[in-house]
């Protein structure tokens, strides 16, 4: 069985939300604002798979002034399973705010014409809620999180990489880790100095859902003067995981000057494992800037259907040991399938893998990586675009696997068969 499950936006593998506000967009309601197009389109059947998925960086500035203008990424990635490999475009937006002062809306509608999906107006268009505010206006708005694909290769704002912000990836309770949380000021005026970035390795329980000013982090850090618009990644150091399943390290930002109770700024949530005992974690290596997959590559880069191919990636030791890279599976699935990589079968237990290499030889160090290639890869018989998928240690000779609830994302990437 496939860890996957399905939901509105396509395939996704778990269930438990990690990232505790909701994107910046919402999802309009399906009666509003189909266009001509859509309307005279065939409709799909009931639980067709949708074929792009989409989400927006920060508007910035949050509040832009009347006349002024607001800018953001829309982070637009194809699902099919023909024309092009799943890849995602980032489309650069800014646009002119009205002159009036008060709350407008924007809407963005990506396939308005319904050239790709026959129903695009049911999930492709969202709303934001915005305030324009007069000229001159000083407020205080940041946030810290990551938005760009290469932090989320679960899918869509599903499940940060842990690798991405921390260090180790997966430290064993009771040790020290430390955690690297961007700071991005959403205002047209400075961050004054003297804010500050309350940290928690996961909040204790009984802790109010969400901190006000006068609470203390696990680890403090006065942030320095922002720019508006400007981001800054702070390194948080001397965080302790705890000794359960599941553990979200907490990131808060209190205004400076504030008084206890005020709320704060922004809060944000990041979801993480720490490991019942030290063990090396292997995960794919190589994130592609803006997008969701890995740096993975055949030979030949276009394989002919039927026949066989290499397949060379890189492997990283997320872990806080050495250890084996042990039994690489590797799968071939359509690209719908293939957020954060195509794995089927129980942990330890792989099944309908292609093709099952041993690297127990190979030996890597934590924080370091290795070049793998395996050879004589079966190539699917149908021409096409389909996902690539290559699993380090898939029988658990290292030991993580086991432990792991939410599992080590692979090495993935899609390539076209001819």
């Amino acid at each position: 069985m496939a860890h996957m499950l399905t939901n509105e936006y396509g395939p996704r593998r778990f269930t438990v939300p990690i990232v505790r506000a909701a994107p910046p967009h919402r999802r309009i309601p399906p009666k509003w604002h189909p266009t001509t197009a859509c309307l005279s389109a065939s409709v799909p059947s009931e639980g067709a798979q949708a074929k792009l998925y989409w989400y927006s960086s920060f508007f910035t500035p949050n509040k832009p002034e009347a006349g002024g203008k607001q800018k953001y990424n829309i982070y637009i990635t194809n699902a099919l399973n023909t024309v092009i490999p799943k890849a995602t475009y980032v489309l650069k937006v800014s646009y002119k705010v009205g002159d009036a002062v008060g709350w407008t809306t924007t809407r963005n509608y990506v396939d308005s014409g319904c050239q790709v999906d026959p129903q695009s107006y049911v999930g492709y268009q969202r709303t934001r809620q915005v305030e324009v505010v007069a000229k001159g206006t000083v407020y205080t708005s940041v946030d810290t999180v990551f938005r760009a694909p290469e932090y989320y290769p679960y899918g869509e704002l599903e499940f940060p990489s842990s690798l991405r912000f921390m260090t180790p990836g997966y430290p064993p309770a009771g040790s020290k880790f430390s955690a690297k949380i961007t700071v991005i000021n959403l205002a047209l005026t400075p961050l004054d100095a003297g804010a500050s970035l309350e940290v928690w390795a996961d909040l204790p329980a009984g802790s109010p859902a969400s901190p006000t000013c006068g609470t203390k982090g696990d680890v403090s850090i006065p942030l320095p003067k922002l720019g508006p618009g400007k981001s800054k990644a702070i390194e948080v150091a001397g965080l302790t995981a705890p000794n359960q399943a599941q553990a979200s390290v907490t990131a808060v930002v209190f205004a400076a000057g504030c008084k206890t109770g005020d709320a704060s700024l922004s809060e944000r949530a990041y979801g993480y494992q720490p490991v019942s005992k030290a063990v090396p974690v292997f995960m794919g290596s190589g994130n592609i800037k803006n997008q969701y997959t890995f740096k993975l590559r055949t030979t030949p880069a276009k394989p002919k259907a039927n026949s066989t191919m290499t397949v060379k990636f890189k492997v990283l030791n997320a872990g806080t040991v050495e250890g084996p890279v042990g039994k690489v599976a590797i799968w071939t699935s359509p690209p719908v399938d293939s957020f954060g990589g195509f794995v089927a079968g129980p942990p330890c237990s792989p099944e309908g893998f292609v093709a099952l290499a041993d690297f127990g030889d190979v030996r890597v160090q934590p924080g370091k990586t290795a070049s793998l290639k395996v050879e004589n890869v079966p190539v699917p018989a149908a021409p096409g675009f389909w996902a690539v998928t290559a699993k380090a240690d898939a029988a658990c000779g290292g030991g993580a696997d086991a432990l792991l609830l939410v599992y080590n994302v692979p090495a993935y990437a899609v390539v076209e068969v001819v």
